[in-house]
C-alpha cells in the first residue's frame, strides 16, 4: 500500500514514485550541481536518467507506508 505525498525534491527517498511513474533511485548533490539544486536519479522500464531539480521544488509522489 502506498500514500500520496507532496515533498520538496531534497526530501525524496529511494523507492518513491513520482508523478511520471518513475522510481527514485537516489537524491544527492554532485560537484557540478548548482547551488539550490539537487540531482535525482530516476528509473522506469529498465531505463534511467539523471534530473536536476530545484531543491525546494514541491514534488507529488507516492511512498510506501511504514509498517
Amino acid at each position: 500500500m502506498s500514500i500520496a505525498i507532496r515533498v520538496q525534491a531534497r526530501h525524496l527517498q529511494k523507492g518513491d514514485q513520482v508523478g511520471s511513474g518513475e522510481i527514485v533511485d537516489w537524491v544527492g548533490i554532485g560537484v557540478r550541481t548548482p547551488r539550490g539544486k539537487v540531482e535525482v536519479h530516476l528509473q522506469k522500464d529498465g531505463r534511467s536518467r539523471l534530473a536536476v531539480w530545484g531543491a525546494s521544488t514541491m514534488i507529488s509522489a507516492r511512498r510506501a507506508e511504514a509498517a
